[in-house]
């Protein structure tokens, strides 16, 4: 039986294969894995970041030890922001299980407290950048992880 390699290769075109990628949703976040080794945190539309999220992450991270997210992609919702506990508290981490962070931020306010934030970690050898806009994020990270 002779079976042609292109029409094999049009029907796995034609037939779509999703592939599930594991996420959590709460009140305030998502959280959820993409390709190229990007872990893709994006706070909700009005909403506080708080503590709350470090050990739901790390939760997360260990029930998918497959996937193994060496860049972060944090995306601020429009008029969310960052409770001062958690201000505090990552100002003073002394690193970050990230190569890398891609910070897309929506207002004036997010981006200061970005800066201060990218300050302190670019110091401390972890590679943190904000922008306007997702695309230009993810094209950022992809630099870094090449």
């Amino acid at each position: 039986m002779h079976f042609n390699f292109a029409i094999l290769q049009m029907i796995q075109k034609k037939t779509k294969i999703q592939v599930f990628e594991p996420s959590v949703n709460t009140k305030n976040l998502s959280i959820r894995f993409k390709k190229h080794g990007i872990y893709h945190v994006k706070v909700h539309d009005n909403e506080l970041f708080t503590l709350d999220f470090f050990p739901l992450s790390l939760k997360f991270r260990e029930e998918h030890p497959h996937h193994k997210p060496i860049l972060l992609l944090f995306e601020f919702g429009k008029f969310s922001s960052v409770d001062a506990e958690t201000r505090e508290f990552s100002s003073r981490r002394e690193g970050s299980p990230f190569l890398a962070e891609a910070v897309v931020v929506t207002n004036l306010a997010q981006r200061l407290l970005v800066k201060h934030y990218a300050k302190i970690m670019n110091e401390r050898g972890v590679k943190v950048s904000v922008f306007n806009d997702t695309n230009s994020a993810i094209a950022w990270l992809k630099s870094i992880n090449t």
